[in-house]
């Protein structure tokens, strides 16, 4: 939990290198720390023939592996999407003037 709480505000995408006897728990540690809304893609068997590339907020993504025992064998890669901001003062000034502008033209 510690190295997700270190890198919860980075902007950039982060790789994590994953076994299948810790993939549950690296992922709930994931959910605790960076909330079910995170971006995360979870690259499995890379290269091999039952490769799987899945991406998704964190909250659905930790259901389905949980639901399918086979997602939780093999190597692993998991993408962490990088932090953005999700409150208005992430807008710039221009595309907050044109929304205002908007939302008194529309109905």
């Amino acid at each position: 939990k510690d190295k997700f709480l270190e890198i919860a505000s980075v902007e950039r995408t982060c790789i994590f290198y994953e076994s299948p006897h810790r993939i549950l728990d690296s992922l709930q540690d994931m959910l605790d720390v960076l909330g079910p809304e995170r971006e995360v893609v979870l690259a499995r068997e890379l290269t091999k023939t039952f490769e799987t590339i899945q991406g998704m907020p964190l909250g659905e993504l930790i259901e389905w592996v949980k639901s399918d025992d086979n997602q939780q064998r093999g190597e692993m890669v998991l993408l962490l999407h990088g932090h953005r901001e999700t409150s208005d003062e992430a807008l710039p000034d221009e595309a907050l003037r044109t929304l205002g502008i908007l939302t008194k033209e529309l109905p």
